[in-house]
C-alpha cells in the first residue's frame, strides 16, 4: 500500500508490503506527495485487476 506521510517537514511517500515499510520518495509539497501516493495506489489496483482477468482468461 502507498501513502504519504509528514516527517520532520518532508512529504513523503512510502510503501508498506506487510511486512515492512520503506520511504521510497520525497517531494516538495504535501499535496503533491498525497497525489503520488493516490495515483501509485490507483495503478496498483488497476495492476492487481488486471492480473485477475489474466489469469481467468488462462484458465478458460
Amino acid at each position: 500500500m502507498y501513502y504519504s506521510i509528514v516527517q520532520n517537514s518532508r512529504f513523503c511517500v512510502v510503501l508498506r508490503d506487510g511486512m515492512a515499510e520503506e520511504l521510497i520518495l520525497e517531494l516538495p509539497t504535501e499535496a503533491l506527495a498525497d497525489e503520488v501516493a493516490f495515483q501509485l495506489q490507483m495503478a496498483w489496483y488497476d495492476g492487481e485487476s488486471w492480473g485477475k482477468n489474466e489469469m481467468k482468461k488462462n484458465l478458460i
